[in-house]
């Protein structure tokens, strides 16, 4: 296994134009991280990017894009062409994964009908995503795929070699599942892990549960998710894909935090 940072965990900085995406590599780099997780979010001059990451050493663990699958239909193509825009900047970057979602509330829709149409889009993407030999990987992230026996239903359903599993642990908390339950159930289909932290907290403050309880993002190691345990599971799975670090924490040093994650997802 080997360790990622994912742009996000500064997303405060590169929203807000107090850094640029080549300043956050370059943050990266000095963490002692071995790759950069890129997000189409923040945009980025592609040439420069890979002339960075070049210069500096650094591997992208994935290319990850914020598709909505449960849009209108006349919006379906333009979703479908962003994560076909997705694969192809994986593939400019030198990366095997694009991190993918299924798709946000829509009240216009049954949930059956939003499935149906996520899951066409994505077994329309396959054979692109098997050409060009980029997973996408879901991320478990919402109600409709926020639990690990809902990836692997949407998995089954494609059926594709491409298309795995982004287990982010943080997020499971968020559904009420246990992490270490959830990736032990995903094992052997998982593309890319997430390394996300909470703590629960008595109130609300950043995220709630379906079962209302309250947490709080932090450092890597530093929370709630029993990560050595996730570990062991993924080495005993031959995992030997990317940790990348989503650091999503409410410390004020937002780069020492990141830094701090790095250190523990490297000795984990």
């Amino acid at each position: 296994m080997k360790t990622s940072v994912s742009l996000w965990s500064y997303q405060k900085y590169l929203f807000a134009g107090k850094m640029t995406v080549v300043e956050a590599i370059e943050k990266i780099k000095e963490a002692g991280a071995d790759a950069v997780e890129l997000l189409d979010c923040f945009g980025m001059n592609f040439p420069q990017v890979r002339n960075k990451l070049k210069q500096l050493g650094l591997k992208v663990s994935s290319f990850s894009v914020s598709n909505n699958f449960f849009c209108e239909k006349e919006q379906l193509d333009d979703e479908i062409a962003l994560v076909k825009f997705g694969i192809d900047a994986a593939n400019y970057f030198g990366a095997k994964s694009v991190r993918v979602f299924i798709g946000y509330d829509n009240p216009n829709h049954t949930m059956e009908e939003l499935m149906a149409q996520a899951i066409g889009a994505f077994k329309s993407l396959a054979p692109y995503a098997e050409a060009n030999g980029i997973a996408m990987s879901l991320e478990n992230h919402g109600l409709a795929a926020g639990k690990s026996y809902q990836v692997q239903a949407i998995l089954d359903a494609v059926n594709s070699p491409c298309m795995l599993s982004n287990a982010d642990t943080g997020n499971f908390f968020l559904v009420d599942e246990n992490p270490v339950d959830a990736i032990g159930n995903l094992k052997g289909r998982i593309g890319l892990v997430h390394l996300k932290d909470v703590v629960e907290v008595a109130e609300h403050m950043q995220f709630d549960s379906i079962a209302g309880k309250h947490f709080k993002g932090t450092v890597i190691g530093k929370g709630q998710v029993d990560l050595p345990a996730i570990a062991k599971i993924l080495k005993d799975s031959n995992y030997d894909g990317y940790l990348s670090v989503e650091y999503e924490g409410l410390e004020e040093d937002i780069l020492g935090s990141v830094d701090e994650s790095v250190k523990y997802s490297k000795a984990l």
